[in-house]
């Protein structure tokens, strides 16, 4: 998104508050992956204006889409060391703001957007019982949306909320397919173009992983996490060489090479591409 300036400055001019401005601008920045800017303009946005819904249900997203990218680095490590990591602690403050934001939603926004905050409350905050109302919240979100020509980059998170319900049941091949119908709306979406890598690797399909890569790369050739997804590849690949008794070096290297570029594009991301890096050794 060119001259992000220009954008603030007009969403600072024609919104009727200054919440609607803040929250306008806080889009911005989560259709830029600058989550902390976003968040920052969330949280001014409610500090002048606490009952503005459509802020709410901005930072509803936000958390969502922050709980989705600690599952999507769990399964990188898991892809690069064969083995499983548990979910940090810090998951709980994201899933008690989701909560409490999708609850608060009533009338100030669509019934779309309604639905599809309280269907991920319900995928990534709630329980396996929870999961039948889930999948039919999120469902209506996506096809309510859709009718409406409502901003599908933002209820592109319904197809995140479908996908984390398949991959909490281990059905990653449907995991893949909710992450696909997300992409039809949002081609770019760089959190569902790194899910669907990972997806499609851990149901077994790897020469449609490696399809979905070069996609994903073509389309974001210096994305971050798109650079982990590949070094995470490389990891595995080179794991596996060597416990085949292969030599793993060209892929060793690789996911060295890519891991070490996708820390320096995101600090943010070092600790993720240290692991990665000394798994493919």
């Amino acid at each position: 998104m060119p001259r992000l300036g220009e954008a603030v400055a007009e969403a600072e001019r024609v919104g009727s508050g200054r919440g609607e401005a803040r929250t306008h601008l806080a889009r911005l920045y989560r259709a830029l992956l600058r989550p902390r800017d976003a968040e920052r303009e969330i949280g001014l946005a409610l500090a002048e204006e606490p009952g503005h819904e459509p802020a709410r249900y901005e930072r509803a997203l936000l958390a969502a889409w922050a709980l989705r990218a600690r599952a999507r680095a769990g399964c990188r490590l898991m892809l690069a060391t064969g083995q499983e990591v548990a979910g940090p602690d810090a998951d709980a403050e994201e899933r008690a703001r989701l909560r409490e934001d999708a609850a608060a939603l009533a009338g100030g926004v669509s019934a779309a957007e309604r639905d599809c905050a309280r269907g991920l409350a319900l995928a990534l905050a709630g329980s396996a019982a929870d999961r039948g109302e889930s999948a039919r919240l999120l469902a209506q979100a996506w096809a309510g949306g859709g009718a409406r020509g409502e901003a599908q980059e933002g209820l592109a998170a319904a197809q995140e909320g479908l996908a984390a319900l398949a991959e909490a049941e281990g059905k990653w091949a449907e995991a893949a397919a909710a992450l696909r119908e997300g992409l039809s709306a949002d081609r770019g979406l760089v959190p569902s173009r790194a899910g669907l890598v990972l997806a499609l690797l851990r149901a077994g399909d790897t020469q449609k992983a490696e399809e979905a890569l070069i996609e994903a790369t073509t389309l974001h050739p210096q994305s971050a996490e798109i650079r982990l997804c590949r070094a995470a590849f490389h990891a595995r690949e080179s794991r596996r060489r060597r416990e085949a008794g292969i030599d793993p070096e060209p892929h060793a290297t690789r996911a060295s090479e890519d891991a070490e570029a996708a820390a320096k594009a995101d600090p943010t991301l070092a600790g993720e591409a240290r692991a990665i890096a000394e798994a493919a050794r």
